[in-house]
């Protein structure tokens, strides 16, 4: 992770440069989610919120406002992870409902995905947290609904949600393969 942690650092310094420190930038917020999401990992929880904050931020100024974006709806994801591990519940309730408000916005509420799965387990938690045992069940009960029929069989764990660039094209969802 510090290897990860020191060139995303790098990515970032080199954008920056690039595109101009105060400019948004779809890389630069990409690199930011990516770069919380390393210092989650690490277990640097507190210092993981800033970068989600800012690639937050960034992307929306990015989009217009209102509109559901697969970048905006992971960072939301992130960062209510984030606010879960702080123990700020209350916010990550917020943030993770919002995420999966634009997952269905994006997506059908009937769709299944491994993104929607993960937020509606990480709001299943909070609501727990917070005491909501009857809302907590519910979401629970929607991520089984989510899971797909060849979970955990190939390549990869199929933990997490993935947030990635692909022929320029941001692709929100797939199945994460970190170990």
């Amino acid at each position: 992770h510090d290897e990860a942690q020191a060139r995303l650092k790098a990515s970032l310094k080199m954008q920056y440069f690039l595109q101009g420190e105060y400019k948004a930038h779809p890389a630069i917020a990409a690199t930011l989610h990516e770069l919380g999401g390393v210092l989650k990992a690490k277990g640097c929880i507190d210092e993981a919120r800033e970068p989600l904050e800012a690639s937050l931020k960034m992307m929306h100024s990015l989009h217009v406002e209102g509109t559901a974006h697969p970048g905006i709806a992971a960072t939301l994801h992130a960062l209510g992870t984030v606010l879960r591990a702080q123990g700020r519940h209350d916010e990550a309730q917020v943030r993770l409902e919002a995420s999966l408000k634009m997952q269905y916005s994006l997506h059908g509420e009937d769709a299944v995905r491994p993104a929607i799965a993960a937020t509606l387990r990480e709001l299943g938690g909070v609501l727990e947290a917070l005491g909501d045992l009857n809302g907590a069940r519910k979401r629970l009960d929607a991520s089984l609904k989510q899971e797909p029929p060849n979970r955990g069989k190939g390549k990869g764990t199929g933990k997490g949600v993935c947030f990635r660039f692909r022929n320029g094209t941001c692709h929100f969802g797939d199945l994460c393969f970190y170990s």
